[in-house]
């Protein structure tokens, strides 16, 4: 968490700064954020990434999607989602959010 507040400190005279944090609400770090934006995609499009990316069986990749937060939790607790599923236009989503008054100055 010290790393995630120096390199924010770091980069505060940017106007955007993204951190990619996967325990952003258990660590309390989005405390320190304006604009919190989830990405989420159904269980299924989740578990295959998983099963390809960290080259685990679909058991264990079913397990890592069970013990973490589920959408509903991003849609409520975040200012904006993205939906990244296959053949949603992730650039247009990415644009709109950064198109609102509240990146705009």
């Amino acid at each position: 968490m010290p790393e995630i507040k120096e390199e924010a400190r770091k980069n505060a005279k940017s106007k955007t700064v993204i951190i990619d944090a996967p325990l952003l609400f258990e660590t309390r770090l989005d405390k320190i954020c304006d604009i919190t934006i989830g990405v989420i995609a159904n269980k299924e499009t989740c578990i295959n990434r998983i099963c390809k990316r960290d080259r685990i069986s679909e058991e264990a990749a079913k397990a890592r999607i069970n013990s973490q937060n589920k959408e509903s939790f991003f849609k409520i607790n975040c200012d904006y989602c993205i939906n990244n599923e296959i053949g949603e236009n992730l650039e247009k989503q990415i644009n709109e959010i950064f198109e609102r008054k509240e990146f705009v100055k």
